[in-house]
Order: structure tokens, then C-alpha cells, then sequence
């Protein structure tokens, strides 16, 4: 597995923190990953390795930390070097203590275990995913195996992640090594949304689903149609921000724009409406940086397959972050990328059923929703852009006083309302 060297996952909610400048966020950094270090336990690591493999090895942890350290924003690797000189393995390990995610120890039981569980399944498929060769959870007798964290070993893959730069021909390249991949996913239907865990008969099956990109949610599922799944998503970030836990500095109109997208998952779930429900593995952190690629712009493989989940067709094959213009989806402005149309007419070629999924972005607008913005002028962008991908011709201010009128009944809406008059 290639590694790229970003800090990642949920770092906007730490970049807009105006407690820390960038100095003590680093120092912060430095101190987690210091302590983090301090728990693995080399000697086990490498006893357990050598039991899987029959060769001796050592553990090479990183000299750096932090900006360019091979880490992402939720998991921490080390490379593990084998003394014959074979090609090196990985070990990753979740941040639990992460000031970026600081994800709850049940969670990351469970992420570990599903993309243990997702790279197993990916072994039977032509998908260029690394190898699995174990994993272990912290605390369990039988799973721990002395190394003092929850980790996976992995394949490490060759290649450089990939930036979103090159040529306009190096670009459409990638994209259509991407499509060969994604019709290979669609080849692997799923009876159910959820994130895959181990099963002794089958390998794998559905459960529930392993998180969000940008929280730490509940794992909850699976779903049998796309209806459930979608409406779970919004409501538990409904439930997040009549805690107080999330957008605290807006929370009514964040409130009105969830309870509007739990509202509308059926124009999501319709166009999924093909015969008997089917769901497809989807990688869900699939910003362009989990493509590794080579000199020549082949891809040589897909990481980072902890949050993945099994998804409704539209979703697995729609527009999605890889193919979005990150300006114009923060800048709120509704359209279809050049990136968006490329792979989809690639994708087409291959798999011509599926390309009635590159119609919108309702999916994307979905998930990214109101992002992690800390302030309402920011995120009063990304809400017009949601009621405009779902056909609300209104502006913001107008479709606000239906909204409260309708959502009258509502007791958490007007709990949310009493707490800020």
C-alpha cells in the first residue's frame, strides 16, 4: 500500500480552530503521534509478522511528523521491512487520541474490522487494492496480540497518490483507469447498504455502516433499500445538532437543511428503483490522493478503504469527490465538472446501464452537505446548493419561512428555536 502524506481527515474543523496557530497545532500533532508511538509494541509486531510470513523483519517508524509524514489525518503507518529484502508490508494504525478526529474506541473496533473485512473481499475482485494479512484490536485477549494497539497489516503498494495534476491527456487517463476499476465494482452487487465485516462462510457480509468521512457517527444498518440509508445519514446529523454537538454557531438553519435532505431521500432512492435493490461498494474518502498512480499515470492502486460502504447504484457510480471541482462544490455553484462528464463517458463505454448515474450531483450534494463550515455565510452557500440540486427554485430567505412554517410541529426545531431567542 502507498502511503500519501496529508493530515487529511476532518482537518478543517482543526485548521478553523481559532485556538491554536499553526505552531501548537503542530506541537499538538507531535504529542499525539509521540504517544501513540510509545504504545506499539515493535517486538510483537514483528513476532506476529514473522508468524504470518516465516521471515524476520523491523519496524521503520517515520522521522517526521505531521505535514509530509506518512500518516493521513485518521491513521498513523509504519513500514515493515523484511531482513531478506522482500517487498515491505504496512502497518496502520487508527489516531484514536487524533486532535483532528479523537474517534471513540468502539468505532474504531469497527473500522478496523470492515476494511480488514472490504481488502479480503477486494483479494476476489480486479480491483487493485493492497493485500490484508491481519489486524488486531486493542484490549481483545485473542486479537491483541501483544502489539498494544488496534492496527491492520497490509500490502504496500508502489505509486505516488495522486494530486489531481497533469495534462489534460494524463488526467483523462487516470479517469479512465478509474472506470475500468468502477465497472469492476459493478460486477460485485450487495444485497444491502452497510460496511462489510468478516464472515467465516462468505468471507464477508453487510453490517452496519462504518462512519462518515467528516464525524465519527454511530455505525448503524444495514438497509435493505436506499431509502433507509440515506434517511439514517440525516438524521443522526440531526441528532448532532439539537445536542449541541454540531454547527452550534447556526443551528436552525443547519437543523431546516438536514431535516429537508431526510425529507427528500426519495428522489435519491428513486432513481435507484431498477428491478430488485442492489448496493456496490463504494470507496467513501475518494478525494484523488486514494488513487496511487505510476511515472507513466497508470493507476497501480486504490487505498484507504476504512470508511468504505456498500451503496446505493446511483451513489457507487455517480459524481463523486474525485471527479468534483473543490472550488465550485465549496463555492456552492450546482453543475456537472468536465471531470464528471469524462468519467462518465468512460465508464459508459464499459457499462453502458450506468450512465443514466451522471445525471446530478444529489449524491455528492448529499454527503457533503454543510461540510464541517464553522460559519453560517459559509455554509448558507452549500445549503442553496443542496435545495437547488433538488429542485427548490427559491431563494434562501423565502424558502426559510416556508421551511419554519412547515417544521412547526417539529419539538426539536422548536427547542433549537427557543435555545437561540
Amino acid at each position: 500500500m502507498g502511503i500519501k502524506k496529508s493530515l487529511g481527515f476532518n482537518e478543517a474543523a482543526a485548521a478553523n480552530n481559532p485556538t491554536l496557530d499553526d505552531k501548537a497545532y503542530v506541537a499538538q500533532i507531535v504529542s499525539e503521534i509521540n504517544r501513540l508511538r510509545s504504545q506499539i509494541n515493535d517486538t510483537a509486531v514483528c513476532r506476529l509478522v514473522t508468524s504470518l510470513s516465516g521471515k524476520t523483519c523491523t519496524i521503520q517508524h517515520s522521522d517526521k511528523v505531521g505535514q509530509g509524514a506518512l500518516m493521513g489525518g485518521s491513521n498513523y503507518h509504519a513500514r515493515v521491512l523484511f531482513d531478506d529484502g522482500s517487498s515491505p508490508w504496512l502497518l496502520r494504525v487508527p489516531r484514536v487520541a487524533s486532535y483532528e478526529v479523537g474517534l471513540p474506541e468502539s468505532l474504531v473496533e469497527h473500522l478496523v474490522i470492515s476494511e480488514y473485512a472490504t481488502l479480503r473481499f477486494l483479494e476476489n475482485t480486479k480491483v487493485p487494492a493492497p493485500r490484508a494479512y491481519g489486524y488486531g484490536i486493542r484490549g481483545r485477549d485473542k486479537e491483541d496480540h501483544g502489539v498494544g494497539v488496534s492496527f491492520l497489516l497490509m500490502e504496500h503498494l508502489p505509486g505516488e497518490a495522486w494530486t489531481g495534476e497533469g495534462t489534460k491527456e494524463q488526467k483523462a487517463k487516470v479517469l479512465s483507469g478509474l472506470a475500468s476499476i468502477l465497472n469492476e465494482v459493478a460486477q460485485h452487487p450487495f444485497p444491502k447498504a452497510g460496511s462489510l465485516v468478516p464472515h467465516a462462510s462468505t468471507m464477508s457480509r453487510v453490517s452496519a455502516v462504518a462512519s462518515d468521512r467528516f464525524l465519527a457517527l454511530t455505525p448503524d444498518g444495514p438497509f435493505d433499500d436506499a431509502e433507509s440509508y440515506y434517511a439514517s445519514f440525516a438524521e443522526q446529523y440531526l441528532a448532532l445538532i439539537c445536542g449541541g454537538q454540531l454547527y452550534t454557531e447556526y443551528p436552525v438553519d443547519a437543523y431546516l437543511v438536514y431535516r429537508f435532505l431526510k425529507d427528500n431521500v426519495s428522489q435519491l432512492a428513486s432513481r435507484d428503483a431498477h428491478g430488485s435493490a442492489e448496493f456496490f461498494l463504494k470507496h467513501v474518502d475518494d478525494k484523488g490522493d486514494h488513487i496511487l498512480i505510476d511515472e507513466n499515470f497508470n493507476i497501480t492502486g486504490i487505498i484507504d478503504w476504512e470508511m468504505a460502504r456498500t451503496v446505493p447504484r446511483s451513489e457507487a457510480f455517480g459524481p463523486s469527490l474525485v471527479t468534483a471541482d473543490m472550488n465550485t462544490l465549496c463555492a456552492g455553484k450546482v453543475c456537472l465538472t468536465e471531470n464528471d462528464q469524462i468519467l462518465a463517458r468512460e465508464l459508459g463505454k464499459l457499462s453502458p446501464q450506468l450512465v443514466d448515474c451522471s445525471v446530478d450531483e444529489k449524491a455528492r450534494r448529499f454527503f457533503w452537505g454543510l461540510a464541517l463550515e464553522p460559519d453560517w455565510a459559509d455554509a448558507k452557500l452549500l445549503a442553496v446548493a443542496i435545495l437547488t440540486v433538488f429542485g427548490v427554485d427559491q431563494k434562501w430567505e423565502e424558502w426559510r419561512e416556508h421551511a419554519l412554517e412547515r417544521y412547526k410541529g417539529d419539538g426539536r426545531l422548536q427547542r433549537l428555536l427557543r435555545g437561540c431567542s
